[in-house]
């Protein structure tokens, strides 16, 4: 931990999109697919696809340490899940109760897209880009504010009151 101590520090604000936090319910297919192309390219992981998987215990361990680490600084976090199920499965991979980390503070929100198209932009004017660049503009503003010292606080508003 200590060789991203300078990263943690430095961090304000982490966004997430579409990251299952808590499993979802295709990593079986996604474990299959993988154990097939498994035999074609012989180097898919797919113990990496199994830990994706609903109730998983590496899953688990991860979002509890997630939440200990959290609780030994102040860090926004801000979740997007998909709108949309992608072509050929009958729901989003990422359904709401998996994508939001359940920390508390946390900004939930939604991009009106599949989970593989919800990073994808057509330009600056997309609907999805606009609300992450909202949220990622918001951290940094709040990240660049000085905290103002009871001194200069009042002699800020004597100045607005003249």
């Amino acid at each position: 931990m200590d060789r991203y101590m300078a990263i943690f520090k430095a961090t304000h604000g982490i966004v997430f999109l579409g990251t299952p936090h808590h499993g979802s319910s295709y990593a079986r297919l996604g474990r299959f697919v993988a154990s097939v192309l498994r035999w074609i390219w012989r180097d898919t992981n797919v113990n990496l696809v199994r830990s994706l998987e609903i109730d998983s215990d590496i899953l688990d361990r991860v979002s509890e340490d997630f939440r200990h680490t959290l609780q030994r600084r102040r860090i926004k976090i801000c979740s997007f899940v998909e709108e949309l199920s992608t072509a050929f499965l009958l729901k989003p991979v990422v359904l709401p109760r998996s994508g939001f980390t359940g920390v508390e503070g946390e900004i939930q929100r939604s991009i009106h897209a599949n989970h593989r198209d919800m990073c994808r932009f057509s330009n600056e004017d997309d609907i999805g880009y606009i609300r992450i660049a909202d949220v990622i503009t918001e951290f940094v503003a709040d990240a660049t504010k000085r905290p103002k010292s009871p001194a200069r606080a009042v002699s800020r508003s004597r100045s607005n009151s003249i």
